[in-house]
């Protein structure tokens, strides 16, 4: 997981989780809920597992500064030029059809 949080292991994951939930959006649904013993992350559906880590993601680029200075690329060109990139790849994937729906 990309965190700037020593604390975030596989045996807390679910504690730590939860508390960024009650912290940053009390007003949300806490999927790992309210009980002494948080829900584990590994018995949702995948779903749900995609909600949380979007929500993860979304909080942490709340202050993308703080991510930009760990990585090794500084200047934020250098971050994003990759995406362009990926999109050629994914028009190409379509454009030749090698994409079907099922």
């Amino acid at each position: 997981m990309l965190t700037v949080h020593w604390v975030y292991r596989l045996d807390n994951f679910d504690e730590y989780t939860r508390r960024q939930y009650n912290a940053k959006a009390p007003h949300l649904p806490n999927p790992f809920g309210y009980d002494e013993e948080p829900k584990k992350f590994r018995d949702f559906d995948i779903f749900l597992k995609l909600r949380v880590l979007h929500q993860l993601t979304v909080w942490t680029f709340w202050n993308p500064d703080r991510i930009r200075e760990k990585m090794p690329e500084q200047r934020e060109i250098d971050q994003t030029q990759w995406v362009g990139a990926s999109i050629d790849v994914v028009r190409s994937i379509f454009a030749n059809g090698q994409f079907t729906a099922h």
